[in-house]
């Protein structure tokens, strides 16, 4: 990936430094080095920002809040799963080659769960059936079945044993 962000750098292609940047900081979020996707992420945007491309704004406002949220950052975490999903009603993107799973779908699932940690139960707990409604729309078996452990988790987390089956 570093090799790949020097050629896309070199060559001056900011929609392929984009992608190597969301593919580096994709690597460092399943590390758990959440800083470092962070900073990873954030340069995405910067260039989203000089070069309109809504859709890697949707993913890295997606990964971004997945990030915070691993780190403990419920506030931030929520903030930008709302701005992954305004970037999507804005842009009105289709999402369907999406991998491994739908940003709308994981964005709603973020800012759920960022919600029940900042006291917000209810609201958790609409966004994380959302989430799984969106992702029984679109058919993509990856993201139904991230959306349904997904709803899971939060009953979990709500001590709702007998609906983390359902």
């Amino acid at each position: 990936f570093r090799r790949a962000r020097e050629i896309a750098e070199r060559l001056e292609d900011p929609e392929r430094v984009g992608q190597v940047l969301y593919a580096l900081a994709y690597l460092h979020e399943v590390r758990g080095e959440y800083p470092r996707a962070q900073d990873m992420v954030r340069r995405r945007l910067a260039l989203c920002e000089q070069a309109p491309d809504e859709r890697g704004r949707l993913e890295a406002h997606d990964l971004l809040s997945c990030s915070l949220l691993h780190e403990g950052n419920f506030r931030e975490a929520l903030t930008s799963a709302e701005q992954a999903l305004e970037t999507l009603r804005a842009a009105d993107l289709e999402c369907a080659d999406f991998n491994p799973h739908h940003p709308g779908v994981s964005a709603r699932y973020w800012a759920g769960i960022a919600s029940w940690f900042l006291g917000r139960s209810d609201r958790g707990l609409a966004l994380v059936r959302e989430a799984r409604q969106r992702a029984a729309e679109i058919r993509h078996l990856p993201t139904l079945a991230f959306a349904e452990s997904r709803v899971a988790r939060l009953h979990h987390f709500r001590r709702e044993a007998d609906l983390c089956a359902a």
